[in-house]
This record gives structure tokens, C-alpha cells and sequence, in this order.
């Protein structure tokens, strides 16, 4: 049985998507027949529910917590003193651990246990660094590597960074819970308020800029009475300058709706009209690099998407076959999408269903198949 050391310099549970994606994959790589130990540092957590019950994932593989300088909370350098200092924890832990497979989401983690030479390092790599120079002297030195985003590959190259040693595995979706779920048409009247009969386009995740969610606050203008932009999440200041931002430009047609556990956000998807992915193209790791949860996950939702045209969502999203896609930070076009799927339910219908079949695809457990596949004999 292969053991396999999970090491994510994470707050588990946390509200952000990464959360998501750690605990589901240390979950299917047990399912995939792995022995699995998740390693996390120990911070203070305003979440204190369970991580087991708060994912809905099945007691099946051991959490370990071990020290941190819990001193995120003062920015830059505290967010560096935490980072090192669960890295002095980590690292002999790892050692001592004689896993088969040390795998993490920290380049610094595997870069420094490759100069070791400690054995089976694995470094999921979901998009580069700043500094393209150092993230390429920190490459060359991990001799294994999972790219999340297939335009990765692009940047390996005209980087020098040989592909030997890689393996694309885009994110993931536990379709079991998805198919588990109802839609529910009354939750919009009996939760937030909003008239029966009134469609909801809905976002969910964080209301970062870059995750274009202020484009569509903007399109909710041209919406008109008959539809309600809903947004889910945030952490409490992105939610507070969202809200700001719909008080002082009189977004009438708009409800934001604070931080939702997971479950919450499926019954959610699987309850509106149309999900809406208005992703920017302003900034890189959007353009190129980005592979949202919640992209598979409203793809399993059955649910029509309207998404940004972006190259990061290319490999999935065709437009007129499994969604309809718009020009990115472009309000009115953003619109027309809506107002398309809106019009022709028929259609609209056929796109959910196309993007139904192709995210079977792209379950945590395929995924965590191929890397072991990829890695371990």
C-alpha cells in the first residue's frame, strides 16, 4: 500500500476553495488504495466545526496538526513568519515520515525536501510565482510536478523547465454529492425574500475583483425586474465593500448573501437559473491559470453557465455546446449571455446537460487515479 504524507500549509477548515479540494483529495487518494496523512499547521480557527464533518468527508484518513507562529493576521511579514515557521515543523516531519509519496501545494516545501533528496515529493503547481526567475530555479529542482492548468505547460517552456516529470490533473468535483442533491424552486422566496417566479442568476465563491464578480453587479443594471443576481460568499471585508459598492450604485436587482458551508452551496447551484463565471481578463492567473472549483462544480450542477471567454476556460467551456460564453469584464455582453439562456430554455438546457456529461471527467477520484498513475509504481 503506497503512504502517502499530504502537507498543506493550510487553515482546515477554512471558507476558501482550497479547503474543498485538499480534504476531497486525500479522500479519493485513500479511495484510489493510498494510506494518507493529512499535515496541516496549527492556527487559530473561527470555523469550529470538525474538518471531517464540516467537508462530508469519510473519517478515512489521519489529520495531523503540527506548530505554526499563527501570525497571519500582520500581513506580509506575518504571513512569511508563519509560512517558515510551519516549514521548520513540516520538514522534518516529512523526513521522519518515510512516506512514498510526499505531496503539496508549497513550492518552498518541495523545492527544500528535493534538496534533501527525501523521495516521492510531488508539487501541485496551480499557478507560478511572481518572480518568474525564482519560481524557474525553484522548478527545475522538483523532479515531480501535478499542473492544474494545462497553459501551465506554455510557461514551463519558455521558461526552460523541462515537462519531463509532469502530469496535467485539472480540479475536480465529487459528482456523488451533486447527483445526492435536489433542486430546491421555493429556497430563493423562503430564505432570502425574493418573489416566486423572479430568475436567479447566481455566483458563488469569493467576490475578489479578479474573480470578475463587479462585472456582473454592473450587468445587473440591464437585467431588468424579471431576474435576480444572487452572490454568494466572500470573506466579511469583501463582502462589506460588495455590499458598499451595490448601496451606493443603487443595484437594485441584486442580493448578496454572506459565507455558506459547502452543502449549502449545492443546493444553491442545483436551485437557479443560470451560474455565472464572469472570471476578468485583466489580470494573468485569470487569463491563464485559473481552474475554479466552482467552475466543475456548475458544470455538475446541471444548471446553464454564462462564463468570460477566457483561455483558461477553454479546455472546458464551448461556447453554443456546453455554455455561452462572453466578452470578459464587459457588463452588457455579460447581459446578452443572460438574456440569452434566459429566452431559449431549450437550448439552455441542452448546455447544461452537455456540461453534465463532460465534468464525469473531472471527479477527485479520476484525478487522484492519474497522479498515482503518473507517479507511483
Amino acid at each position: 500500500m503506497t503512504k502517502l504524507l499530504y502537507v498543506a500549509n493550510a487553515r482546515i477548515p477554512t471558507e476558501k476553495a482550497h479547503g474543498i479540494q485538499i480534504m476531497k483529495m486525500c479522500e479519493a487518494f485513500v479511495r484510489c488504495g493510498a494510506e494518507v496523512e493529512l499535515v496541516v499547521p496549527h492556527r487559530r480557527n473561527p470555523i469550529t466545526t470538525d474538518p471531517f464533518d464540516y467537508y462530508g468527508v469519510p473519517r478515512t484518513f489521519t489529520l495531523t496538526k503540527l506548530f505554526s507562529l499563527d501570525a497571519v493576521r500582520f500581513a506580509a511579514f506575518g504571513f512569511w513568519v508563519q509560512r517558515l515557521s510551519f516549514l521548520s515543523s513540516a520538514l522534518p516531519y516529512a523526513v521522519k515520515a518515510r512516506a512514498d509519496v510526499v505531496y503539496s501545494r508549497d513550492i518552498y516545501f518541495c523545492f527544500a525536501l528535493s534538496l534533501m533528496r527525501v523521495r516521492g515529493v510531488i508539487f501541485e503547481d496551480h499557478e507560478p510565482l511572481r518572480n518568474k526567475r525564482l519560481y524557474a530555479f525553484l522548478l527545475r529542482r522538483i523532479p515531480r510536478k501535478v499542473l492544474v492548468a494545462a497553459h501551465l505547460q506554455g510557461l514551463y517552456r519558455s521558461l526552460g523547465v523541462s515537462l519531463a516529470g509532469t502530469c496535467i490533473a485539472p480540479n475536480g468535483v465529487d459528482l456523488e454529492e451533486f447527483n445526492a442533491t435536489s433542486p430546491d424552486r421555493l429556497l430563493w422566496e423562503r430564505e432570502y425574500g425574493i418573489k416566486h417566479g423572479k430568475k436567479i442568476i447566481l455566483y458563488t465563491g469569493h467576490f475578489y475583483r479578479w474573480k470578475g464578480m463587479y462585472t456582473l453587479l454592473e450587468s445587473s443594471r440591464f437585467i431588468g425586474n424579471s431576474a435576480v443576481v444572487v452572490c454568494v460568499g466572500g470573506t466579511t471585508d469583501d463582502y462589506a465593500e460588495a455590499l458598499r459598492f451595490v448601496t451606493e450604485q443603487k443595484l437594485s436587482h441584486v442580493r448578496l448573501v454572506p459565507f455558506l458551508p459547502h452543502a449549502e452551496i449545492v443546493r444553491h447551484l442545483k436551485s437557479a437559473d443560470v451560474l455565472a463565471l464572469p472570471n476578468t481578463a485583466a489580470e494573468e492567473r485569470s487569463l491563464r491559470y485559473t481552474t475554479p472549483l466552482k467552475l466543475f462544480e456548475y458544470m455538475a450542477s446541471g444548471v446553464p453557465i454564462v462564463a468570460s471567454r477566457i483561455p483558461s476556460f477553454a479546455p472546458y467551456l464551448l461556447d453554443g455546446k456546453n455554455a455561452i460564453l462572453c466578452n470578459p469584464d464587459d457588463p452588457e455582453d455579460l447581459t446578452f449571455g443572460i438574456q440569452k439562456v434566459l429566452a431559449d430554455i431549450s437550448s439552455a438546457s441542452n448546455y447544461a446537460n452537455a456540461a453534465h456529461q463532460l465534468v464525469a471527467n473531472h471527479t477527485w477520484m479520476k484525478r487522484a487515479k492519474s497522479i498515482l498513475s503518473s507517479f507511483v509504481d
